[in-house]
This record gives structure tokens, sequence and C-alpha cells, in this order.
């Protein structure tokens, strides 16, 4: 039990440290127009929900937490347009 915390907290700090390279700060959860915006919180969950379900070492863990999280920005922000043109 204690290995899928640990795998879980490195994908965790994988998620926060992209987060913090790619934005320049951590961004606080706020409610703004009725909608929800979860900021570093849902890096950090997709973070550790990498770091759980791949190949069960620290490293790939922290590896995928990190790529998980900036897959997901990547796709959201239309990044699979730009390697088409």
């Amino acid at each position: 039990m204690s290995d899928f915390i640990l795998f879980a907290f490195f994908g965790a700090i994988g998620a926060l440290i992209a987060d913090m390279l790619s934005d320049g700060y951590i961004e606080l959860p706020k409610v703004q127009d009725k909608k929800f915006y979860p900021g570093f919180i849902g890096g950090l969950v997709v973070g550790a929900i990498a770091g759980i379900l791949i190949d069960k070492t620290y490293l790939t863990a922290f590896t995928f937490g990190y790529l998980g999280k900036e897959g997901i920005d990547f796709l959201v922000k239309g990044g699979s347009k730009e390697i088409i043109k």
C-alpha cells in the first residue's frame, strides 16, 4: 500500500514541476463566472493517476506525472493542429 501512495506522490510532484516550469507560477483553484477552475490541483490529480498507472518505478512515475500534465495541456491548447501544419 505504501508503494501505491509513493507512486501517486512522485507523479503528483512531476505534474507540479511541469506546472511551475510551463507557467512560471502555481495557479490556485478558483470559481469564476460560475465555473470551477482547478488550477494546480487538477495537475496534481492527473499526475498522481499517471504515476499510479505507469511502470512501477519512482522515476517513471515522476516522468509520466510530468508528461501527463504537459500532454493534456498540449491537447487542450490545440497543439495537435500545429503538428499537422
